[in-house]
């Protein structure tokens, strides 16, 4: 598993974000997946009727994934 730190713009907002993340690689092939947890609110993601955090909540998880491969 590796972290790895930089900032996420999200919304107009930019905030540093930590993503954790594993990394497989075979041969020419490289697969990544991971996840970081996101305060939606601190980038303004929900306003109006949607901004009250007891209806959805306030903490999400954002998961991502994708391959890759090497250019011979």
């Amino acid at each position: 598993a590796y972290r790895a730190a930089g900032t996420l713009s999200l919304h107009g907002v930019q905030k540093p974000v930590t993503l954790s993340f594993t990394l497989d690689i075979k041969g020419d092939d490289a697969t990544v997946s991971g996840s970081a947890p996101l305060s939606r609110t601190a980038f303004g993601v929900g306003t109006g009727e949607w901004a009250d955090t007891g209806t959805i909540k306030d903490a999400v998880t954002v998961n991502f994934s994708f391959k890759a491969k090497r250019q011979p």
